[in-house]
């Protein structure tokens, strides 16, 4: 439905559906790495990325996970 409906990234955290759409050439965002990538851009504050990456990701994950993750986003944005 994606490739059909032109929606380029595909933000999808199945196994199957993001090898599927990385399979017909469209790009794979998981909603772990969307809330890293809204904190970035200021659309979701820490606190509120945090919650989101915490609910898209296995329990253990954790803050120090989202944390570190950040810090190595905001190097890549900031060299």
């Amino acid at each position: 439905m994606a490739q059909h409906r032109g929606a380029d990234p595909v933000i999808i955290d199945d196994v199957w559906g993001s090898n599927l759409a990385k399979a017909r050439g469209l790009t794979v965002m998981s909603t772990a790495r969307l809330s890293l990538e809204m904190v970035i851009v200021g659309g979701l504050t820490e606190d509120q990325g945090f919650l989101v990456f915490d609910a898209a990701t296995p329990d253990g994950v954790g803050s120090d996970r989202f944390h570190d993750a950040l810090a190595r986003l905001r190097r890549m944005a900031n060299p």
